[in-house]
């Protein structure tokens, strides 16, 4: 009888141990699971981070080469205007020239 009660009170031990390393088990894997999503958490910031300063790069990166291309193209209309000019001018003189050498 006292044997059998022995191994009862060793089988409800066990029983308990087991029970207290699944309790473990499952706290070990809760905070693993909750450490991986803070990790997880903090590389998506990161990663939102980094893709918005590349973003933020690339506009600026953008508005700059529109403004040298709105610079550079201020500067050929210049040219373009400066040419048609001389060319209405030289017109101008000689129309005038042909006008006064008919009319003598």
């Amino acid at each position: 009888m006292m044997i059998t009660n022995l191994f009862t009170i060793m089988n409800l031990v066990y029983q308990m141990f087991k029970q207290q390393i699944l309790l473990m088990k499952q706290h070990i894997q809760k905070d693993t699971n909750l450490f991986q999503q803070h990790l997880i958490k903090l590389i998506l910031q990161q990663q939102l981070k980094k893709m918005m300063q590349s973003f933020t790069n690339g506009k600026t990166q953008i508005f700059n080469s529109m403004d040298n291309k709105l610079k550079l193209k201020k500067d050929i209309n210049a040219i373009i205007l400066f040419f048609l000019l001389m060319q209405m001018s030289y017109l101008i003189v000689m129309l005038k020239n042909i006008f006064i050498y008919y009319n003598q």
